[in-house]
């Protein structure tokens, strides 16, 4: 495929691609050894260069192995936007275990209801 028909959403989302990539210190064929071989090196290669258009499962598929948001890599969020929904992911505060586990105790006996006075009529 010529430059000229290059799209620029490919272009863009083969920059997102190769800077989460780059990022994580992968190569083309560690990328694709982590999607399993679903996406060959050169596929990858492929949407980096914007020769190949990057769809929805491969953008789920390369974000689910580098934790990047799909969106992100498509070039539908900005920069901001990504950091932004990863420190919403990231947990701030660990769960602290208890230094003793729990016991289990017996429930309180509970009384049955009183029963009411019947409030009807003599008549």
């Amino acid at each position: 495929m010529s430059k000229a028909k290059k799209t620029a959403e490919a272009l863009a989302a083969g920059e997102r691609v190769r800077s989460v990539r780059k990022a994580k210190g992968l190569s083309l064929a560690a990328l694709s050894d982590l999607t399993g071989g679903v996406l060959s090196g050169s596929r990858i290669g492929n949407y980096e260069q914007g020769t190949r258009e990057l769809d929805i499962a491969a953008a789920r598929l390369i974000g689910r192995v580098t934790g990047a948001h799909p969106a992100y890599l498509m070039a539908l969020l900005s920069d901001e936007e990504h950091r932004f929904l990863q420190a919403l992911q990231t947990p701030t505060i660990e769960a602290k275990k208890p230094d003793r586990p729990f016991r289990v105790v017996a429930s309180p006996t509970v009384e049955p209801p009183r029963k009411r006075s019947s409030r009807t009529s003599p008549y």
